[in-house]
């Protein structure tokens, strides 16, 4: 038994249409995605905004109001009923771990197969290799309250691999230890759902979180999923306005645009960008990644004044205002700039969007794309 690996064409997990009302109230709005076999996946929003309750959907914890639900091609929740969740071939990873204490560590992990009716002899074989999957071979006969808070976490997850599940759930896996377990734990967790070509869902508010172990991330917002893509495209090519203000990937502002160019503020020269046919102002929302901003004592049309230089590490946090403006932006540096200085700005990596929050193209009206 060394790898769960899943044979078929079909996708892992295909959701249609799913909507969930709570007393009138909707938590989910028509959410579709499909997941293949053999990807990570992960659900990530702040609270409220549905996750959860598209992770307890899918494991036939709750009912949808409305759509259908497939898991390896297998309808498990749709117009002619649902599965319950025992019937659905799924392992499940709580937040809070969910192990009994009054059983040892392979009596946890064993339970599923317990429930199930497997002979002893096989049980025995499975929950060993669970164990020895996960690193805890050693520690079968003890009480999972003997044990720290990272190895209760593989517990966990061995009796949620140990009946081959067809897919795996997790709520929130890590946020109950520190932050420099959680970092190593999800590269372990990581490097183990793809040792054994499993596919898994976990929800999580932790961006960082989500890039250290899903191959997509979906990122929620009042019950609709906003977008979802590869951490790196995520970051960087935000589809939304709430994606961007949430992963906080750079300075969120609104900004005027016209056949002169992008303007800031009245009080600023405009940037040499606008739209096809700009005749009349146009409002827009523009975000300006962290990435895209230098501060030198090279002139430019952009005077600025370091407001605030925060040290987190590696680089420096600055927050500058422009004058004479006062528009303030975010930019990371390796050494802190001088007190005063000039903006450039990387054209190419500002985003924008219209009135309905829709992605669009700004063009360059000059030869210039660094300013």
């Amino acid at each position: 038994m060394n790898a769960l690996t899943q044979h078929t064409t079909q996708p892992a997990l295909d959701i249609k249409g799913v909507v969930k009302r709570f007393a009138g109230v909707e938590a989910l709005a028509s959410v579709n995605l499909t997941l293949p076999a053999g990807q990570v996946l992960a659900l990530l929003g702040p609270s409220g905004c549905g996750k959860t309750t598209l992770l307890r959907c899918i494991a036939g914890l709750i009912e949808p109001s409305e759509g259908r639900i497939l898991i390896s091609g297998e309808e498990v929740s749709g117009p002619r009923g649902c599965l319950p969740p025992e019937a659905r071939r799924l392992g499940m990873v709580f937040q809070d771990y969910a192990l009994w204490p009054h059983m040892t560590v392979a009596e946890n992990v064993a339970f599923p197969l317990t429930m199930q009716g497997i002979a002893k002899s096989e049980r025995q074989k499975k929950v060993e290799w669970a164990l020895n999957t996960v690193g805890l071979q050693a520690f079968a006969s003890r009480s999972p309250g003997t044990l720290s808070g990272g190895q209760q976490q593989r517990v966990a997850l061995a009796r949620a691999i140990v009946s081959e599940p067809r897919l795996l759930l997790m709520d929130e896996p890590l946020s109950n230890l520190d932050k420099g377990l959680r970092e190593s734990l999800a590269v372990e967790i990581r490097r183990l759902i793809k040792s054994l070509h499993l596919t898994a869902v976990f929800v999580t508010h932790d961006q960082h979180e989500a890039y250290a172990m899903a191959d997509q991330v979906a990122v929620l917002h009042k019950g609709v999923i906003e977008q979802i893509a590869p951490a790196q495209e995520l970051y960087r090519q935000p589809a939304t306005p709430d994606v961007a203000k949430f992963l906080d990937a750079g300075t969120l502002m609104s900004a005027t645009v016209d056949a002169k160019g992008l303007w800031l503020d009245s009080s600023l020269p405009p940037l040499p960008l606008s739209l096809p046919d700009a005749e009349e102002q146009t409002q827009v929302q523009i975000m300006l990644p962290r990435s895209a901003l230098q501060v030198s004592s090279i002139p430019s049309a952009y005077p600025v004044e370091v407001f605030a230089s925060v040290y987190q590490g590696e680089f420096y946090s600055i927050t500058l205002v422009l004058s004479p403006s006062g528009v303030r932006l975010q930019m990371l540096t390796q050494d802190p700039p001088a007190s005063q200085g000039y903006l450039h700005i990387d054209l190419r990596q500002i985003r924008a969007w219209d009135s309905n929050n829709r992605v669009i193209e700004l063009r360059s009206v000059s030869d210039h794309t660094y300013i």
